[in-house]
């Protein structure tokens, strides 16, 4: 038979120590809960702990037994002399806070084997496996997290960027010098939404940026509009030089194999990885990823299936509102960089200006507030036949820590390659717009 975690020794010593002391009981009663103690006569001397600190009174021995008695606990606590003996052998210069983080890793072990086996208990009624399993999967998620929370303070935050103000921030570059000379590398923690109207590049964008930083860190790209034979293709034609249409019809010429050779002995060693399984969630993607450090590219976002419960209101503006919010605690909670593509709504096509603005991404306002940065990308040459065939524009429309701006590339709609435009290159007319900020940067 499985125990039940606890440890009745850390929970007599975290008591006795707020009796001989009261230099942690503020700390302490900001982390700890009655219910996080597993003997119930713990509880209850908790609980006039804390009355009696809610109403300003000092708290020993014969204060808490006279709490204890009012609250009709004093027997069922052990009497006073159980009381007594919690102080037995406490030294003043306890690690308290030590004791209470091992008491609330045990109060949530607690919890996390009641959340399974009330789930093996539900199984024969449960009409739908998923489901029930979905909401095991959450409600862990959250007692671990929730377990797990102790917020430094500002000092000891800043202490510690002091620490390591003389050492590069951990940002990957995204192998476009502009971007990355303004700051929109890929950080741990940061969500970031490449969006655009459908055919103006965002899938090969996205590939050939996290093509880049997969020789930096391990990428995953979920593709839930492509399979993982499209992407490898799209891969290789970018790589190669090669036109796209040779590889999928299989007209690939000797000339071209020495080129093909050299891109696949390119791409090998990269630890860019293909997720091409359908109708994902976020909570999907969060096991898969679960533990692991680098980059999560999703193509799109607006594929993804909502959670459950925001399903049950039949409402997109805010299923997709639930997907976004996820994405950013997927990032945040796992430190990892998402950069998701999303979709740009028809009125972009409707305007004399085609440049997107950040009102124009589809069905939720909460995209915008949740990203960290949000990119556009759009090809000038699909609205206006007077242009450069091969430009592409991206813009850089929010920037938490930096600037924005424009940056304009090379798109070769043949191969699918992306790259930022030279000097070389012939140059579009007018200018790429720059904010004030970007210029300063």
């Amino acid at each position: 038979m499985t125990m039940t975690p606890h440890d009745l020794d850390i929970e007599r010593s975290v008591l006795g120590s707020l009796l001989v002391s009261s230099s942690g009981l503020l700390d302490v009663i900001a982390r700890i809960r009655p219910e996080h103690f597993y003997r119930e006569a713990h509880q209850d001397i908790y609980r006039a702990i804390c009355a009696l600190h809610s109403r300003r009174e000092s708290i020993d021995l014969v204060m808490v037994c006279g709490e204890l008695t009012r609250m009709h606990g004093l027997d069922g606590a052990g009497g006073p002399a159980y009381v007594s003996q919690l102080t037995d052998g406490i030294p003043r210069n306890m690690k308290l806070l030590h004791h209470t983080d091992k008491l609330l890793d045990l109060s949530a072990r607690r919890r996390v084997q009641g959340l399974c086996r009330e789930l093996v208990e539900s199984i024969d009624e449960a009409a739908e496996l998923e489901p029930a399993a979905h909401k095991l999967v959450e409600e862990i998620r959250e007692v671990v997290t929730v377990s797990q929370a102790d917020a430094p303070t500002l000092g000891s935050a800043v202490e510690a960027y002091l620490a390591s103000a003389d050492t590069p921030e951990d940002v990957i570059p995204t192998g476009l010098l502009t971007l990355d000379s303004w700051g929109c590398g890929f950080r741990p923690g940061e969500l970031i939404i490449l969006a655009g109207r459908p055919s103006h590049g965002k899938s090969a964008l996205a590939l050939v940026l996290a093509r880049a930083a997969s020789e930096k860190v391990p990428v995953w790209f979920v593709s839930l509009e492509m399979t993982r034979q499209s992407l490898a293709q799209r891969a290789v034609a970018s790589e190669a030089g090669l036109e796209l249409t040779k590889l999928r019809s299989g007209e690939v010429t000797d000339p071209d194999w020495p080129k093909l050779r050299a891109a696949m002995e390119r791409l090998r060693p990269l630890r860019l990885h293909l997720d091409d399984r359908g109708g994902q969630t976020v909570s999907d993607i969060r096991r898969a990823v679960a533990g692991k450090r680098g980059i999560v590219v999703i193509d799109y976002l607006q594929l993804l299936r909502p959670p459950r419960e925001a399903m049950a209101y039949g409402n997109r503006v805010q299923e997709v509102g639930a997907i976004s919010r996820s994405l950013k605690s997927l990032a945040h909670e796992h430190g990892v960089t998402v950069v998701a593509l999303s979709q740009l709504s028809r009125q972009v096509e409707s305007r004399s200006d085609k440049t997107p603005q950040l009102s124009d991404l589809r069905e939720s306002g909460e995209i915008e507030q949740d990203a960290d940065q949000v990119w556009f990308l759009w090809r000038p040459p699909l609205y206006d036949e007077g242009e450069l065939v091969d430009r592409a524009c991206l813009k850089v429309a929010k920037h938490r820590n930096g600037p924005t701006g424009t940056v304009e590339l090379v798109f070769e709609a043949t191969t699918q390659s992306v790259r930022e435009r030279r000097a070389t290159d012939p140059q579009p007319q007018p200018q790429p717009v720059v904010s004030a900020r970007a210029a300063a940067w």
